[in-house]
């Protein structure tokens, strides 16, 4: 069975899209290679821009990306493109597939008000495509507009990213309650797999919120992820973290910093989790 997973956020600034990417990645090295799909249903297109390159995704003359499977009927495979994951400063065997979008999809969230069965429109054309992929994962807009909405009707599963703070932990409240609405009128299968504090460093704040995910949550808390430069590096350079910082070859966890053994062990759990839920 395909494991749809949605990267949520009710506001903008959690390190959703860099949990996102080094997921697919990761995901795309080491458990789906060659059937690990990446859907950028961000228009901020910071996702595509990565593994795409900028002129995809900012350029002046959009090729197909999400906003045409949303609202212009086109189907989805034809518009997946494969990337190389880098691997140092070369091209490494490993391939991600990549349903792009574009700054210029940012309309997409008004034009599906007026279109027909609006929630239900990535479900409709991610379905073809899920005997060709173990894993999916779907970037949102940092929204709870239509478009989120439509990622969440299509999933499976749910990871939902914040940062230390007070106010991330207040807008839990309303993603959860979008989450539970959707899972008793349209989407039963739908489930929170777990929560990620990313930007985590020795701050009182960033330890509060650590404990309060735990007792709250206490099985559905994932690693945190620790705030590195390396981060915004290895996006500026146009990878995940793999391919930016690692000396060799990449089965060595050994040599890799703090920051990239997180990710790691955040897919190594989350494709635990998945072993263990039991098909409907």
């Amino acid at each position: 069975m395909t494991r749809i997973i949605a990267l949520a956020s009710q506001k903008g600034g959690p390190g959703k899209t860099t949990l996102a990417t080094n997921m697919a990645a990761l995901l795309a090295r080491h458990y789906g290679k060659g059937r690990t799909l990446l859907v950028d249903c961000d228009p901020q297109a910071n996702a595509t821009s990565i593994f795409l390159g900028p002129e995809v995704a900012f350029g002046p003359n959009p090729g197909l990306n999400i906003y045409h499977v949303l609202c212009n009927e086109t189907r989805a495979e034809g518009v997946i493109q494969t990337a190389r994951l880098k691997l140092r400063r070369q091209l490494s065997v490993h391939t991600l597939d990549i349903l792009p979008s574009h700054l210029s999809a940012a309309v997409a969230e008004l034009e599906l008000v007026t279109k027909f069965e609006r929630e239900r429109r990535l479900k409709r054309w991610l379905a073809p495509l899920q005997s060709r992929y173990d894993y999916i994962v779907v970037d949102c807009p940092p929204s709870l507009g239509l478009v989120t909405v439509n990622a969440l009707m299509a999933a499976t599963e749910v990871i939902i990213p914040l940062e230390p703070g007070y106010f991330p932990l207040v807008g839990l409240g309303l993603l959860r309650e979008t989450i539970d609405q959707i899972r008793r009128q349209s989407n039963p299968q739908i489930r929170i797999t777990g929560y990620v504090l990313m930007k985590e460093d020795r701050t009182r704040m960033s330890s509060e919120t650590y404990q309060v995910l735990q007792k709250n949550f206490p099985n559905l808390v994932l690693p945190s992820v620790p705030r590195r430069s390396v981060v915004p590096e290895s996006q500026a350079n146009l990878t995940d973290l793999l391919g930016f910082e690692l000396p060799g070859d990449d089965s060595n966890y050994d040599v890799l910093p703090e920051v990239t053994k997180a990710f790691i062990k955040i897919v190594e759990e989350v494709v635990r989790r998945g072993k263990e839920v039991k098909p409907a």
